[in-house]
């Protein structure tokens, strides 16, 4: 079994274990490698996410409106979050812990959350992003810009970015290789698709 999909395991069937270990891995990262992670907000933050839309860094303030909007997700997208937990709880230490930057992406006429995608930073220097976008802004390649928001923000960092996507998730899947940022590098028992930044874009 790979490195990560023994972390796959650790995760699917300790999920407690795996909160202990992803707060020490955060309490390191920040105190390691704060000027990289910094650097990495700033330029995340500074991406054009469009005209209709504003961009901002997650606050414990805005975890309820990340479960509810987790939570309208179908079962079925919800199921490629597997084994995570949409509750207060779980949430709430995804913004706290230190491992996630978690970004939200709202309407600006409404507010209303519409998306969110974050980054999951790893002492090794591997970095994993994941994201979804409300199923009535779908596209409008809103995917695609949250990607190439995170690609642009690691690069340079030192850390090397990755992603999971599950072989049913089509959407997701053509949206990391429609930029050419992406390549396919294993593909887990668990069904899974693992993909890698191209190191020179």
């Amino acid at each position: 079994m790979s490195i990560l999909g023994s972390v796959k395991e650790l995760k699917y069937h300790y999920p407690t274990l795996w909160d202990i270990v992803e707060s020490l891995n955060g309490c390191v990262l920040v105190k390691a490698y704060s000027f990289r992670l910094n650097k990495v907000k700033e330029l995340v933050l500074s991406y054009a996410i469009g005209q209709d839309f504003s961009l901002k860094y997650a606050n414990l303030q805005d975890n309820n409106d990340i479960v509810v909007f987790l939570r309208s997700l179908s079962e079925e997208e919800r199921a490629f979050f597997n084994p995570f937990r949409f509750t207060l709880r779980s949430i709430k230490h995804v913004v706290s812990c230190g491992t996630y930057q978690v970004y939200l992406v709202r309407n600006n006429q409404n507010n209303e959350l519409i998306g969110l995608f974050f980054l999951r930073f790893f002492l090794n220097r591997q970095c994993f992003l994941g994201f979804a976008v409300k199923n009535e802004y779908r596209g409008r390649g809103i995917g695609k810009k949250m990607i190439d928001a995170m690609a642009r923000g690691v690069q340079g960092s030192g850390f090397t970015l990755m992603s999971t996507v599950c072989a049913e998730n089509k959407a997701s899947l053509r949206a990391h290789l429609a930029g050419g940022q992406f390549e396919i590098i294993e593909t887990l028992p668990t069904n899974e698709i693992v993909l890698k930044m191209k190191e020179h874009l």
